[in-house]
């Protein structure tokens, strides 16, 4: 296995909310809906890896149109 796969690539709040071209805020508010993340402190970093795997789940939550609440998930 590449070690590259295996290390985590930890994003900065500002670095995720570019990449996915929303707001510090609405980051805050996923992290509360389960956004996987990790928090040292008052730091908080995002695995990219994860947090994609993530976001494409709770896609294909919606597009079946399962109530994210059933899974834990609020909903909008």
């Amino acid at each position: 296995m590449n070690s590259k796969e295996s290390t985590p690539q930890w994003l900065t709040e500002k670095e995720l909310a570019d990449l996915l071209k929303v707001s510090q805020r609405h980051l805050i508010n996923l992290r509360k809906a389960g956004l996987p993340h990790l928090r040292l402190g008052t730091v908080v970093r995002y695995d990219g890896a994860e947090v994609m795997a993530y976001l494409r789940d709770q896609r294909r939550l919606a597009s079946r149109g399962q109530d994210l609440s059933e899974k834990g998930g609020r909903q909008p």
